[in-house]
């Protein structure tokens, strides 16, 4: 996961549409003129256009080129000030990263920016506070295996309790 950067977050623009081929992107790069930000961050900062974490904004950003992994499109979390693999596209769209790419190179994916100009509707989009799409079953699993550890506890309590119970009774 890339580091934050604090001066991206500063670069932040909200516009209606990412470019969509090389001439606009590179068009839309001058005119963000990413060097004028402070360069302090772990990496030179270069233009990006990605989803917000909701997906229902598109932002132009001043940004580390950052790895990221196969199967998810990017978005980029002001809060977190930096980059992060949002959602997994691999049931969504065609062209999904099927290998690891560097965050720069989100225009070879436009089924990742046809997300950006498409539909914000859907889970696909839900904020996640940076954890991975993949990891909610997961997560709703532990929980499930929980609730039913603290049931099974409670009825093995309420078993003791009667036999003890029963114990008692047949004593006096």
């Amino acid at each position: 996961m890339a580091k934050p950067c604090p001066p991206s977050a500063d670069s932040v623009s909200v516009i209606d549409s990412c470019p969509m081929n090389s001439s606009e992107w590179n068009q839309r790069a001058l005119l963000k003129n990413c060097s004028t930000y402070p360069q302090t961050c772990f990496k030179p900062l270069e233009y990006h256009c990605l989803l917000n974490p909701y997906g229902n904004e598109s932002l132009e950003v001043c940004a580390p080129n950052t790895w990221l992994a196969e199967d998810f499109c990017p978005s980029y979390n002001i809060k977190q000030q930096r980059i992060l693999e949002q959602f997994d596209c691999t049931s969504l769209i065609s062209d999904c990263p099927r290998s690891q790419y560097f965050s720069r190179s989100i225009l070879n994916y436009t089924g990742c920016l046809k997300e950006i100009h498409g539909s914000t509707s859907g889970p696909e989009f839900s904020p996640t506070n940076g954890i991975p799409t993949w990891l909610h079953p997961t997560i709703m699993l532990c929980i499930i295996l929980i609730i039913l550890s603290i049931l099974s506890i409670i009825h093995i309590r309420r078993k003791r309790i009667d036999q003890a119970n029963q114990v008692c009774s047949s004593d006096d």
